[in-house]
């Protein structure tokens, strides 16, 4: 919890507290400790997130009006202070690089290559060639990996039967891993190009169009359920132009008199 705590106090100290010290250097260096005590002496029972918001209601009493009367004496913003790890990490077989005794997925065209971490308190974000290539919940466990299948589509393109018992299958979301074992589980290679489709047009959309084609007793598959996504965006460019055109001839007809 304190490193939490001192993780927090240091991204939110803020400058009218640290100006006010300048000229006292044990002050100075001692206020990120000071600040994470006068906001969690009195109670540790927070969440990372109640813990920032609490910081900063902490802080808003403490500075109140001093923040104006100092603006004149700081410095430009910096830009983002980042409050991470960095480190370069090696791509293995498995597609997954090894930090802190966890493992985290990357997209399997990287493996055998460096790429840079960037390990925040609660998320691992990675970096190929200054692109960021995938985000990662950070563990904190021993031996824990976190893979998401989306990383996985060449592999499992060329081997579909391995989907079957996979950890990428097995940490896929729930809604996900439910229209898989209701529609794809003996069609792997289809919910392989669905996961592909997914990624292009988001999940959300595809997920919709699944339940359309339940509501109207459509059997769902990757072939049905392409064709709705790519009918539903013609059908409503079609429509448009019909009510253009039909505006149009009820123009026409109203000049001359009533339409018979």
């Amino acid at each position: 919890m304190k490193a939490i705590e001192r993780t927090i106090a240091t991204r939110f100290s803020t400058a009218p507290f640290l100006c006010k010290a300048l000229h006292k250097k044990g002050h100075v260096e001692r206020s990120v400790d000071i600040i994470r005590r006068k906001a969690f002496s009195c109670c540790i029972n927070f969440t990372f997130e109640e813990a920032i918001e609490h910081l900063k209601k902490v802080l808003t009493t403490h500075n109140k009006n001093r923040l104006e009367e100092e603006r004149t004496y700081l410095l430009p913003y910096p830009g983002k202070y980042e409050t991470a790890e960095i480190r370069e990490c090696f791509v293995d077989k498995y597609s997954v690089i090894f930090y802190l005794n966890n493992k985290y997925s990357v997209p399997d065209h990287l493996v055998g290559r460096y790429i840079c971490l960037k390990a925040y308190v609660g998320e691992v974000i990675l970096l190929y060639e200054k692109e960021k290539i995938a985000t990662h919940k950070r563990l904190y466990g021993f031996n824990e990996w976190s893979i998401s299948i989306y990383h996985y589509i060449k592999t499992i393109t060329r081997k579909p039967g391995a989907l079957k018992g996979s950890l990428a299958l097995s940490q896929l979301q729930n809604d996900l891993k439910e229209i898989y074992n209701k529609y794809f589980k003996e069609t792997p290679k289809e919910f392989i190009k669905l996961i592909e489709l997914i990624g292009s047009i988001g999940k959300d959309k595809v997920l919709n169009k699944i339940y359309e084609l339940n509501s109207n007793n459509i059997s769902v598959s990757f072939d049905n359920i392409k064709a709705i996504v790519l009918r539903k965006d013609d059908v409503i460019d079609d429509n448009n132009n019909a009510i253009l055109m039909l505006s149009t001839y009820d123009k026409l007809y109203n000049i001359g008199g009533k339409a018979v």
